[in-house]
């Protein structure tokens, strides 16, 4: 009976690390992915400015909807989820914090 407890302990801590091993190499690469897409989102006026006329079209087709121009305003929506991510870059609490000097505050 000692044996068949031991074994079944061993197996179902075996088991746990084996979640927990996986669990940690998931969090690794959500930072990992989560830098590259900063990164990217840094640069994107870079990396537009460099792009051919036809690139530059294709990349705002995937973004913008009901395109309009009215002499020198360019109206338009954005495409899901490219709104919602303006709608939350636009919030308050993304904004960086500001000293009693009105400067950014150093986070660390």
């Amino acid at each position: 009976m000692y044996d068949k407890k031991y074994k079944e302990g061993r197996e179902k801590q075996e088991g746990i690390k084996t979640k927990m091993s996986g669990l940690q190499k998931a969090d690794e690469e959500y930072y990992i992915t989560s830098a590259y897409l900063l990164n990217i989102v840094s640069r994107a006026s870079e990396l537009f400015e460099s792009l051919e006329p036809d690139e530059k079209r294709e990349r705002l087709k995937l973004l913008l909807l009901n395109c309009t121009l009215d002499g020198r305003i360019l109206h338009y929506d954005l495409k899901k989820p490219f709104d919602s991510i303006f709608n939350f870059g636009n919030r308050q609490i993304w904004l960086p914090r500001v000293d009693s000097n009105h400067q950014p505050a150093d986070y660390m």
